[in-house]
């Protein structure tokens, strides 16, 4: 599946590749949360981070209770600087772990 050679090209560095792949994947199911999820993972691995935030936060539009990119997208606002954002992502990690 394409998703599958999304992985694959995430593991082996073949970004561009692996981008590829996940505008196909969009076109056919925008709802796809994990997708964006890969794009973000992706975007910052190339080095473009507000690109990379953006694809997940369109995930968590979707998923809102996907911990795992809530936890990356946190750790991601704090690199970019946006710290008041990280410290809401971390506040509403806190809730969901009670």
């Amino acid at each position: 599946s394409l998703l599958k050679l999304v992985k694959v090209c995430y593991r082996t560095g073949d970004f561009h590749a692996g981008l590829q792949c996940i505008e196909k994947l969009l076109a056919i199911n925008p709802w796809n949360h994990e997708v964006y999820a890969w794009q973000a993972d992706m975007r910052k691995a190339m080095g473009r981070l507000p690109e990379a935030i953006e694809a997940a936060e369109k995930g968590l539009q979707l998923n809102p209770r996907m911990t795992s990119l809530r936890t990356w997208l946190a750790a991601s606002y704090q690199e970019a600087g946006r710290q008041e954002e990280s410290d809401t992502q971390r506040s509403i990690l806190r809730r969901m772990n009670h």
